[in-house]
C-alpha cells in the first residue's frame, strides 16, 4: 500500500530544514555583530533573505499542483514566470544590500521585492486568453 501523503511530507521536511537553516544563519549573524558591527550584521542579514527569496523562487515551477490542471502548459508557463520573478527579486534584494549605501540599502531591496511580487501577483491574477473550441478556424473566400 502506497502512502499518498509522502511527497507533502517530503515539501514540509525541506521546508522546515530550510527554516532552520535561515534561522540558524540569523543567529550566528545576530552573534557576531559586535565583532562584525551593525551595518556590516544588516548587510549580511540582507543578504541572507535574498538567498531565501531565490531558493523559493526557483522551487516554484518545480512544485506540482495537487490535481491535474485543467491547462497542464498555461499553468506551468504562470509557474516560470512566478519563479523567474521571485528569483529576480531575490537577486536584486541581494545587490541591493551588497551594493548601496547602508542607508538606502533598506528601501531600495524593498522596492526591489515589491516590484517583483508585484508583477507576480498581476501575472497570477491575470487570465491567459485560450482559444475556444468550435470555432473557425480558417476565414472562408467567397
Amino acid at each position: 500500500m502506497t502512502n499518498v501523503h509522502a511527497p507533502w511530507r517530503a515539501e514540509v521536511g525541506r521546508s522546515l530544514v530550510a527554516a532552520g537553516l535561515f534561522c540558524q544563519g540569523a543567529i550566528v549573524i545576530k552573534s557576531l555583530s559586535p565583532e562584525l558591527g551593525t551595518d556590516l550584521a544588516h548587510r549580511l542579514f540582507g543578504v541572507l533573505a535574498g538567498a531565501l527569496v531565490i531558493f523559493m523562487g526557483n522551487a516554484i515551477p518545480k512544485t506540482l499542483p495537487r490535481k491535474a490542471p485543467r491547462h497542464p502548459v498555461a499553468e506551468q508557463t504562470k509557474r516560470r514566470f512566478a519563479g523567474w520573478s521571485l528569483t529576480l527579486g531575490g537577486l536584486g534584494y541581494m545587490l541591493a544590500w551588497m551594493l548601496a549605501p547602508i542607508e538606502n540599502a533598506h528601501g531600495i531591496a524593498a522596492c526591489f521585492l515589491g516590484a517583483s511580487f508585484l508583477v507576480m501577483s498581476t501575472q497570477a491574477c491575470s487570465r491567459f486568453s485560450m482559444p475556444r473550441s468550435g470555432g473557425p478556424t480558417t476565414l472562408s473566400q467567397g
